[in-house]
């Protein structure tokens, strides 16, 4: 695959396309975690299909310090939630920017994220909702004080995963959570798996079965 990494008008993003992208492919966006940035997803693009997808990893809007992590970046500090308004228009532009740099097929974009990337997935009040057809939701939680922004006319596909002795998330957190996405009409295919705060290669190959649906 091409890696590119783009300075952007808005956030620098990461795009990773096949070979040849002459044709019109279709779009997974991909969000990182709290602590790190743009390049931490990078590797598990050709894992989950290296013919058929863009993949655009923007990086997040906040720098935080961290002892091991030089670029290190946040979406929203939690203690600071209003954040997340700031890096949601950031990123709606970043969206739009970049789906315009390629052949896309509009009707199979996706809009994913670990951790803390999932979180803004799901809250970020993002205008283009109506573009994405699902969403990868990878060990994280629904933020309790502030509502859900998935639009429910559209009712995009759900692929939702955690791990069972994950640290950070609880899996009880990670099942709260897919309790609360189905009690809102949501079509959510839900795994749990074993392992911590991570993605492995099991998990991989659901996304890639999940996708081909």
């Amino acid at each position: 695959m091409k890696n590119k990494e783009h300075i952007g008008k808005n956030l620098p993003f990461i795009s990773s396309s096949p070979e040849n992208d002459s044709q019109n492919l279709d779009v997974i966006f991909l969000l990182h975690g709290f602590g790190a940035n743009m390049r931490d997803l990078v590797d598990i693009a050709p894992m989950i299909n290296q013919d058929d997808y863009i993949y655009i990893f923007p990086n997040a809007p906040f720098e935080i310090n961290s002892g091991f992590n030089q670029n290190a970046c946040s979406w929203f500090d939690f203690d600071n939630l209003n954040e997340i308004k700031e890096s949601e228009k950031i990123l709606e532009n970043t969206i739009e920017e970049s789906l315009d740099l390629f052949n896309i097929n509009n009707n199979r974009i996706y809009l994913g994220g670990f951790s803390q990337g999932g979180m803004m997935a799901m809250h970020a009040d993002i205008i283009q909702q109506n573009l994405f057809s699902g969403l990868l939701i990878l060990s994280s939680v629904i933020i309790p004080p502030i509502d859900l922004n998935i639009d429910l006319t559209v009712n995009p596909r759900i692929f939702l995963a955690h791990g069972i002795n994950d640290p950070m998330i609880s899996i009880n957190d990670g099942r709260e959570t897919h309790k609360k996405l189905i009690n809102k009409g949501l079509n959510v295919e839900y795994h749990e798996y074993e392992m911590g705060h991570q993605i492995i290669e099991n998990e991989i190959n659901d996304i890639k079965n999940w996708l081909l649906e």
